[in-house]
């Protein structure tokens, strides 16, 4: 009464059945038909993707899961190791660490789904660390006299073979060069900020150096015994007679301003004044390692 078969699809069944009841009618009867639908097999299957690798140190990243065979609404686990995280969704976002390993479990729910649940490919995230990337200055003098030109020269960390460098005096941007050179006024607060071109992870760039504040004073002498010197006046001009190598001479008036300057000096040297007040001035000598000041009354 009973008939077990592995069907095909669209096979019809039907029964024949003989009776032995005494006086039976209509035997043998024939049964109803049936057909069989038969479902192929749907193959259960999943990948999963990052939309990232290689990465930088804080980077989020997203996976997503590509399934085969899932059927309308496959339900996911994600996995970090073995550890179960994220939700039932198809993709998943977080920031990973290196190392780490990512799969994904998919259950259809697909109709004679196999396979299921299916679990995904490994993806293994490769995470790069950070380059710290920083700049000191240095002055070439400090601190000086008035009118002296000092070079500030940058160190770089991290900055690659190409840095470039913005110059700053009193937060004012003072063009770019991989040296600045310049006459500073008592006070200023010079800084440079560096942009690496290295390649790699970088953190903190643009970077920004410490900042250098000068010191300028003309002061009320000369600076130290520097061999036969002489500064004094006489009709409206300013007489320097030293012997020692002096590259350049300049003259300030008493509120630090510069009124005269003179390169390439000799032993003896008449700065003309006329146009000049009497008064109160200063002459700042100018030799290749050092700066010398001294006071003279112009008459």
């Amino acid at each position: 009464a009973t008939y077990a078969y592995v069907p095909s699809n669209g096979d019809v069944i039907t029964v024949k059945m003989t009776s032995n009841a005494v006086c039976a009618t209509n035997s043998p009867a024939t049964s109803n038909a049936v057909t069989m639908v038969i479902n192929p097999l749907v193959p259960a299957s999943v990948t999963i993707s990052a939309d990232v690798n290689n990465v930088c140190a804080g980077t989020q990243v997203t996976f997503t899961a590509l399934p085969q065979g899932g059927g309308t609404t496959p339900v996911y686990q994600w996995y970090k190791g073995a550890a179960t995280v994220g939700t039932n969704s198809a993709t998943y976002a977080y920031v990973p660490l290196n190392g780490d390993k990512i799969t994904v479990k998919m259950t259809s729910n697909a109709v004679c789904a196999t396979g299921s649940p299916a679990t995904s490919n490994e993806v293994t995230m490769v995470i790069n660390p950070s380059i710290a990337v920083s700049v000191t200055i240095a002055a070439s003098l400090n601190p000086v006299g008035p009118g002296v030109q000092v070079t500030f020269t940058p160190t770089p960390v991290n900055g690659g073979t190409l840095p470039t460098y913005e110059w700053f005096v009193n937060s004012t941007s003072f063009g770019n060069g991989n040296t600045y050179l310049y006459s500073p006024v008592d006070g200023d607060q010079v800084y440079s900020i560096m942009t690496s071109n290295a390649s790699g992870c970088l953190s903190g760039n643009p970077a920004m150096s410490n900042i250098i504040t000068m010191s300028v004073s003309p002061g009320t002498g000369l600076g130290k015994e520097i061999g036969n010197v002489n500064i004094y006046s006489i009709d409206k001009n300013i007489i320097v007679h030293c012997s020692i190598d002096v590259k350049q001479i300049k003259v300030y008036n008493a509120v630090g301003s510069m009124v005269k300057s003179l390169n390439n000096t000799s032993d003896i040297n008449k700065i003309s004044m006329a146009g000049n007040p009497v008064g109160c001035y200063i002459v700042s000598l100018i030799s290749d390692n050092e700066i010398y000041t001294g006071k003279v009354i112009l008459k």
